[in-house]
C-alpha cells in the first residue's frame, strides 16, 4: 500500500486526511498532491492529519524531505498544522521536522490533537501565525 488521500474543503480551511506507508516516497507525493490542491484551489489555510503505518523516520530523511518540499513553497498565505495519528512516531523527529521548515519560511506547526490545531490555523491574531 502506497497513500490515501482525502481532500474536505471546510469553509475557512482544507481538511486532509492521510493514510498508507511511512516513506520518503509516501511523504513526498502526498506533500505534492497537497500543494498542488492548495495552489488550484486558492485555501491556504490546511489542516494535515497524517496516520502513517511504520517506523519513525530517520532524521535524514526528514531533514531531505522538509528541504525539498520547502523548494516549491514560496506562498507565504499557506499555513498548514499537522497531526500525526501515530503515536508509536517520535515526536523529537515531528519537532525537528518542524523547525527545518520554519527555518525554511514554511508556516507549519506541529500539533497533538484536532482542537489545538484548529485554534492555531484559523486564530488570525496568533503571532506565531505570522511568518
Amino acid at each position: 500500500m502506497s497513500y490515501t488521500i482525502d481532500f474536505v474543503p471546510k469553509d475557512d480551511h482544507l481538511h486532509v486526511t492521510v493514510s498508507g506507508d511511512n516513506n520518503p516516497e509516501t511523504i513526498t507525493n502526498y506533500l505534492s498532491d497537497v500543494l498542488n490542491t492548495v495552489r488550484r484551489d486558492g485555501q491556504g489555510l490546511v489542516l494535515i492529519e497524517e496516520n502513517l503505518l511504520g517506523p519513525s523516520m530517520k532524521i535524514f530523511d526528514i531533514f531531505d524531505i522538509v528541504t525539498k518540499a520547502s523548494e516549491n513553497i514560496n506562498d507565504t498565505r499557506i499555513r498548514i498544522a499537522y497531526i500525526d495519528i501515530n503515536k508509536e512516531h517520535d515526536r523529537k523527529g515531528l519537532q525537528f521536522a518542524e523547525t527545518v521548515a520554519q527555518n525554511r519560511g514554511i508556516n507549519v506547526k506541529i500539533f497533538n490533537d484536532r482542537a489545538s490545531a484548529l485554534r492555531w490555523l484559523l486564530n488570525k491574531n496568533d503571532p506565531s501565525a505570522d511568518r
